[in-house]
Order: C-alpha cells, then sequence, then structure tokens
C-alpha cells in the first residue's frame, strides 16, 4: 500500500502523519467526523480537561487523530496511521494538509 504523509496544522505547530493513501482520500470529511468524535460530550477519551468533574475543555494534538483512525474508525486494518517523530518533513514530502 502506498503511504502519504498528511501535515496537521494547529496555527502554532505542525505535526506529521503517515497513513495508506485509501485510509485518507478524504482527510477533510475525517476531519469533521473526527471532530465530533472528540467534542461529543458522552464519550470518555483521555483527552477531556475536567473542573469540579465535569467536561470542561478539550487539550489534543494530532496523536488524538492518530487514536481515533487507529482504534475507532479504521480499527480492523492492518496498517494503520502513525504520527511521525522526525519534524523535520520536507515540504514535498507532504501530501495533504488539514488545519485545526
Amino acid at each position: 500500500m502506498d503511504k502519504i504523509i498528511i501535515e496537521v496544522d494547529f496555527a502554532q505547530f505542525q505535526q506529521y502523519i503517515e497513513c495508506e493513501n485509501v485510509i485518507c482520500e478524504n482527510i477533510k470529511e475525517l476531519r469533521e467526523e473526527f471532530l465530533t468524535w472528540l467534542y461529543d460530550r458522552k464519550v470518555d477519551h483521555k483527552y477531556w480537561t475536567f473542573k469540579d468533574g465535569i467536561k470542561y475543555a478539550l487539550h489534543y494534538d494530532a496523536n488524538a487523530l492518530v487514536e481515533w483512525l487507529n482504534t475507532i474508525k479504521y480499527s480492523e486494518r492492518e496498517n494503520k496511521a502513525m504520527l511521525l517523530a522526525d519534524p523535520f518533513i520536507a515540504l514535498n514530502d507532504v501530501n495533504a494538509k488539514i488545519y485545526f
């Protein structure tokens, strides 16, 4: 399978995910689906910040997207998404970009 690199842009910093091309052909739609899951107060995940025992705010980065892709959206796939540790990705290596 072909792998692609996606730049995840948080304005103050960028992170890079490598995944199968087929997984991220519709990355903008996946972004919206991910955000719906992330902001759903009925979902218990580790990205919630609590205030007085109540889900108050979110604290996340590209790791949250990778986790969601691997365990929720495409749990049946063998070749999963992974966060690239090397922050020095050449611009011509980036195949897609999403903004948060």
